[in-house]
């Protein structure tokens, strides 16, 4: 028997559909949607009486069983619970969640549909609540008089959104310490430096980046240097491009930071102009086309492949590789403490960097990623000089001889 959690966490594809009673072909749709990558299919017709409901619904129990796929009832969950059915989806003005659960219990995965950002919010942080859905996303005969929520509203209900200032403390002391020190030094007054932070959220990551950077040196502005901030939800670039935070999301902030470059405002805390001259907000999917041309210095894309699939993972590494300066003991970009790239052995990496390299060293930094190795710290043990890796945290990146 399939277990529900972790098929809900593998599901990709959920079907709603009626009876088919007008076709009388439901025993033949289930087997031909079940077999073709459907892994969740809900009974969805309304005024049904509850003994049609539950015959019914032998049909997608027997049919679900046989593809080891779910099968949902929709709203009722005495109906649910009499046909034993892995998963009951309740919208808004149906029977409370936590009513549902205590009729039903723990097993049984509930879902929660979403019209609004104030209901989405609401479902993701809903006790009893296992999955959510938003839409209509187009308006729908299904759905009579009920606005469509849009492609912006997916997005939103498929992001999470998760940020910080300051995130995980070492890659900005790697920053100040090791990375701009670096950069600055290599280039000259009129000469770019561009970083960009990907999937940055509501901008935390983008302006703790222009906070470092200003703090090392206090006439940046006057530089050339850019941030380039990305984020797939328009309603986090949008609030990242405002610059404007309630007073609590200001924790992580240090207080010499935050009296010199924040400002008090009727809706919050403001930052200040000069960290937002550096930064540019753009929408951007990591898995879509990307319009940037050149180079980066560095790029930070922390706690975000975690979410990916392997192969979309070495796709996204793989476009990052030759957006990636090459510049000799300088990191060339910056993983957060969770991302793991496919082919790492499932090994946990804090964040890249490339060998530093002697002048007359016979060792060229991998500047293909698809032949980057992943090495334990043990296995540098005895690598003599010129070859001087940096190690933070568990791993480090191996450059490779001629």
């Amino acid at each position: 028997m399939i277990s529900p959690r972790p098929a809900l966490a593998d599901a990709r594809l959920y079907l709603c559909t009626d009876s088919r009673s007008r076709q009388g072909d439901l025993t033949q749709f289930l087997e031909a949607v079940l077999s073709n990558g459907v892994d969740i299919v809900q009974l969805r017709e309304k005024g049904l009486e509850a003994l049609d409901e539950l015959r019914l619904l032998e049909v997608f129990a027997d049919a679900a069983a046989r593809h080891d796929r779910l099968f949902a009832v929709n709203d009722r969950a005495d109906v649910a619970l009499a046909g034993a059915a892995p998963v009951l989806h309740l919208g808004q003005q149906d029977l409370p969640v936590p009513v549902a659960r205590r009729i039903l219990g723990g097993g049984v995965l509930i879902g929660r549909s979403t019209h609004d950002p104030a209901q989405l919010d609401a479902a993701r942080v809903e006790p009893g609540v296992d999955y959510y859905c938003a839409g209509p996303v187009w308006t729908t005969p299904t759905k009579p008089g009920r606005p469509s929520v849009g492609l912006e509203a997916v997005v939103d209900a498929m992001t999470t959104n998760e940020t910080s200032w300051f995130r995980d403390g070492d890659p900005f002391t790697a920053l100040t310490s090791t990375v701009l020190p670096a950069l600055v030094a290599a280039r000259g007054p009129n000469e770019p430096l561009k970083i960009w932070s990907a999937a940055c959220s509501s901008g935390q990551e983008p302006f703790s980046i222009a906070m470092t950077i200003l703090a090392l040196d206090p006439n940046a502005a006057e530089r050339d240097i850019k941030v380039l901030a990305t984020d797939i939800d328009p309603n986090m670039v949008r609030e990242g491009r405002g610059g404007t935070y309630a007073p609590h999301l200001l924790d992580g902030v240090p207080d010499g930071y935050r009296k010199r470059w924040t400002s008090t405002v009727p809706r919050g805390v403001q930052m200040a102009d000069e960290l937002r001259a550096l930064i540019t907000f753009n929408e951007l999917n990591l898995i879509g086309d990307w319009p940037m041309k050149g180079t980066f210095d560095a790029i930070f894309c922390r706690n975000v492949a975690i979410y990916f699939e392997d192969d979309t993972q070495a796709r996204l590494w793989s476009r990052f590789a030759p957006l990636i300066g090459a510049l000799d003991g300088v990191p060339p970009g910056l993983l957060g403490y969770e991302e793991h790239p496919a082919g790492s052995k499932g090994l946990h990496m804090n964040f890249v960097f490339v060998a530093e390299v002697a002048q007359d060293a016979e060792v060229v930094p991998n500047r293909e990623f698809s032949a980057w190795r992943w090495v334990d710290r043990g296995e540098l043990d005895g690598v003599a000089s010129p070859l001087n890796v940096r190690q933070f945290g568990e791993l480090a990146l191996a450059a490779r001889f001629r």
